[in-house]
This record gives structure tokens, sequence and C-alpha cells, in this order.
């Protein structure tokens, strides 16, 4: 699992409600004043939805599909605590597998309204391209 912030989630709601009459099925509304286990529960499965339905592409919004996913560039830094460190980069980077996200938890600061999210990818796969 690991943590990431759902920014590009965020800019994509806010252009699907320029682009779009009625709010799709799968874009839930939770209220964020509810007692935070309600809203905490509620927002990870709204995250949930949209992973199940974003990797298909959206073609009213003009989102492609991002499953498969490709990538120009994937630079992968890990370590410096311990006895191992990774220093690697990708180019041309086919990644399968963003169809099969679950969302594992979802909250949202109140403040900031940024993001954290865990997520568990069961089979992720790359490709690289020559």
């Amino acid at each position: 699992m690991f943590r990431i912030t759902l920014l590009t989630v965020c800019v994509c709601l806010h252009h699907v409600y320029g682009f779009l009459d009625k709010q799709p099925d799968y874009v839930k509304t939770c209220m964020i004043k509810q007692p935070k286990e309600v809203f905490i529960n509620c927002s990870t499965y709204a995250v949930q939805d949209l992973f199940n339905e974003i990797p298909k592409g959206v073609p009213a919004i003009g989102l492609d599909k991002l499953d498969p996913l490709y990538v120009p560039v994937i630079n992968i830094l890990q370590g410096g605590g311990g006895p191992v460190t990774v220093n690697a980069s990708l180019s041309n980077v086919t990644v399968l597998g963003f169809g099969h996200t679950n969302v594992v938890y979802n909250s949202v600061d109140p403040k900031t309204y940024d993001f954290y999210t865990k997520l568990h990818l069961s089979n992720i796969t790359y490709r690289r391209q020559l």
C-alpha cells in the first residue's frame, strides 16, 4: 500500500462539472461536515467508484483509457535509511493494472482539502517499449 495525492482526481472532477450537464453515477457526493467516520467511509467508497470507472476512460470529458497507461519516464528513488538504496529511471513504459485498484482508505483534510488515500494494487505490470 502507498499514499498518493489525488489532486488529479479533484482537477478531473472540476473539469467534469464544466463539461457535463448531469453528475455521473460514479461521482458520489460526500459531505465533509458529516461525522468524521461517516465521511471517511463515504469518501473511501466514492474514490473507489472513481477508480473503477476512470481507468476505462471518460470520452465525455476527453479522458483516454488509463489502463494501460503509457508513461514516458518513471523515476524510482527508494532507500537511504537501510542497507539497500534503489535509484532507477525507466523510459517509454506501459503500466498495466490500474483498473484493478482497491481503495483501502481515504480521508480529506477539511481545511486544505488534501486527500490522503491508501491503495492496494494486487498486480501491476510494466513493459518498456523500444
